[in-house]
């Protein structure tokens, strides 16, 4: 039996290409899970920040006073749970 139609040359996936590619996935999640955390945060304070100033009355109350109210935003932020307990 001869083979006429022979392919030159295979194609797909080897082993090496499939690690390669795992190894790829498994880098940008970690890095995608390090970095969540710290934009996460910031958007938190950045618009608590946002809700303290847009308050009527801000400019005569003291820094204290303000202090409260914009540890006060950030717990309602955080949907209750105060992390400093």
């Amino acid at each position: 039996m001869k083979h006429d139609h022979i392919p030159a040359k295979q194609r797909g996936l080897t082993l090496w290409g499939l690690l390669m590619g795992g190894a790829l996935l498994a880098f940008a999640a970690l890095t995608l899970m390090k970095l969540f955390p710290l934009y996460n945060e910031s958007f938190k304070v950045h618009a608590a920040m946002k809700a303290v100033a847009g308050m009527p009355e801000i400019g005569q109350k003291g820094v204290q006073e303000i202090q409260g109210i914009d540890h006060a935003q950030l717990r309602r932020l955080r949907c209750g749970h105060d992390y400093r307990q």
